[in-house]
């Protein structure tokens, strides 16, 4: 294919976990290279995780729009991105792809594009993030993200959805292409006629590995077997796809053998959503003979105990399966049903002794202080943390993220049952959320609750995720509540610090 452009600069936004190369990027550089471009990957998230480590840390309270950037962070970020701009003005390109990952990719994208007025090139974002309003104008403005950049002049187009068709024909010369400049994206439907990412484009030696292996990203499935009430995936992707297990398990093996990687991660919202696929892949790399040994981690399903038997678990175990991360979300099972997961205590209960049996570890992604949940619910939360606790201490529980409180986040199945159960924002602020239906579970009451679930996770010994960041997101919270109990819920989240 001949391409109007020559050089093509793709760039990666803060904040993403800084332990990966990371594959959105790795797929665009490698479908401006078969177009035949000159092509240079600048990863501003692994540039400013190395400029400052205190900012880097810092930026999550930001970036979810808990709190505005103070003017000493503003500045520093002005002067970081004016020294990544002057890198890419170096280089010349004639087409700039930035990848927008999801909405907390927003403050950076707009500040970027503003400084790269000056840079003469065609401008195109493109990623989930570009799908979703921002998050302060969701109440008053459903313009998306790429819709608002176009009409603000920052960018010359936009790509919602899934993007290697669209962007291979627009460098190809075509322009009335689904999802570019409107809304209606077509599902790439056979994944395995999809590029793979080429990790080549990156300094492998950059990233803050999690251990002395190098690791990176591999997607087996786009879009999700389940339909969780306050997430946004099904709307970004209404169909779920997944690639065969043979052509998942020949690309880990590629990339093994050009750059000796052994361990992955998988982006799937759900590592084993097919699980015909999950099977045949398992089968591939359990034959294959990775030196030293395979080691791969995902999102995963709790499937319920009577799909799944003792032997699945084995052949995860031989496959190279290791840790998986876990949407449990709440120690209720009323609540989890009620936002749609379909499975039980009993249900976790079952994996955990057979994650235990086989060495595979898992961590725990929880959601205090969902629409409906009652006190009793919430006691069933804490009451969650003594019951596992041996699977805490026996390493299979390797720990757990706590989250912030509950975004009704715009275009999700919550967000749709709004006028039903009575939903408010404050202030036009889908984190400061109301509910008639639940009056009880007001601002403060949530801010308690996910304070008290933090203080019985710390009493048993659970190992805290990103925890003194989630505690200053919560903090950013509180300041709007009252000064009394404002400062009481500070000193509780010093304690915690503590």
């Amino acid at each position: 294919m001949t391409s109007m452009f020559e050089r093509a600069a793709v760039i990666t936004l803060p904040r993403l976990e800084p332990h990966r190369p990371p594959v959105s990027s790795a797929i665009v550089a490698r479908i401006c290279s078969d177009a035949g471009l000159t092509t240079k990957s600048f990863d501003l998230n692994i540039d400013l995780y190395h400029q400052s480590r205190s900012l880097f840390d810092s930026l999550d309270s930001i970036l979810d729009g808990y709190r505005t950037a103070s003017t000493t962070e503003a500045h520093e970020i002005d002067l970081f991105l004016d020294a990544e701009i002057e890198r890419i003005g170096s280089y010349e390109p004639d087409i700039i792809l930035i990848s927008v990952f999801s909405f907390t990719s927003h403050y950076f994208a707009k500040r970027l594009l503003e400084k790269l007025r000056h840079i003469a090139a065609c401008k195109i974002i493109g990623g989930q993030g570009v799908f979703v309003p921002e998050l302060s104008r969701q109440e008053q403005d459903r313009n998306t993200f790429g819709q608002t950049m176009l009409d603000n002049g920052l960018i010359d187009h936009y790509i919602v959805g899934e993007a290697e068709e669209t962007l291979s024909r627009f460098l190809g010369g075509q322009r009335d292409l689904p999802g570019l400049d409107n809304s209606n994206p077509v599902q790439v439907m056979r994944l395995d006629d999809a590029p793979w990412p080429d990790y080549s484009y990156f300094d492998l030696d950059r990233y803050a590995y999690l251990d002395s292996k190098r690791e990176v990203f591999v997607t087996s499935s786009r879009g999700c077997v389940r339909k969780c009430t306050y997430c946004d995936v099904p709307y970004m992707w209404p169909k779920y796809r997944w690639r065969s297990g043979e052509n998942v398990a020949n690309e880990m093996i590629s990339h093994y053998e050009k750059h000796g990687i052994t361990k992955f991660y998988f982006t799937d919202s759900l590592v084993n959503g097919s699980m015909k696929s999950f099977s045949d892949m398992c089968s591939r790399l359990a034959n294959y003979k990775f030196s030293p040994g395979l080691s791969w981690s995902g999102q995963a399903i709790i499937r319920p105990k009577n799909q799944v038997s003792t032997e699945y678990f084995d052949m995860i175990s031989a496959a190279g399966g290791k840790q998986f991360y876990i949407g449990v979300e709440t120690g209720s099972d009323k609540i989890r049903w009620e936002m749609d997961k379909k499975f039980t205590n009993d249900d976790i209960q079952y994996h955990l002794e057979n994650f235990s049996r086989t060495g595979i570890n898992m961590f725990f992604l929880m959601l205090t202080g969902y629409v409906t949940e009652t006190i009793d619910d919430h006691l069933d939360t804490l009451a969650m943390f003594p019951r596992w606790q041996h699977y805490v201490a026996d390493g299979t529980i390797k720990g757990i993220d706590l989250g912030p409180t509950l975004i009704v986040m715009a275009n999700t199945p919550l967000d749709h049952m709004r006028e039903d159960l009575g939903i408010r924002f404050l202030n036009g602020d889908p984190k400061s959320w109301i509910t008639d239906s639940n009056p009880g579970l007001t601002i403060k009451e949530r801010v308690r609750r996910r304070i008290e679930v933090h203080e019985q996770a710390v009493r048993f010994n659970w190992p805290i995720w990103r925890g003194e960041q989630r505690l200053e997101t919560i903090r950013d919270l509180i300041k709007g509540l009252g000064r009394d109990d404002g400062a009481n819920y500070s000193t509780r989240i010093n304690g915690a610090f503590d």
